[in-house]
């Protein structure tokens, strides 16, 4: 798990936004699940396989994330 942790943030995580927010967590989670899965496609150049085993979530379950959070495989994106 902390390897994980480092490998998905080695650039280090900074906020995308001002230390305090008004967002609702739920709002918040959502950006940074969005954040996530853009960088580890980027880093796997769109290649949903690599994002999975990365993530440790199954195919479905990534697809669906993606589906909700309009996230898709191509750079255009």
């Amino acid at each position: 798990p902390e390897e994980r942790f480092k490998r998905l943030f080695k650039g280090g995580f900074e906020p995308s936004g001002p230390q305090t927010t008004d967002l609702a967590l739920a709002e918040q989670l959502r950006e940074f699940e969005e954040r996530v899965i853009r960088d580890a496609l980027d880093r796997h150049d769109g290649n949903v396989k690599s994002v999975m085993e990365e993530l440790d979530i199954p195919r479905r379950t990534l697809n669906e994330k993606m589906k909700k959070l309009n996230i898709r495989r191509d750079k255009s994106a």
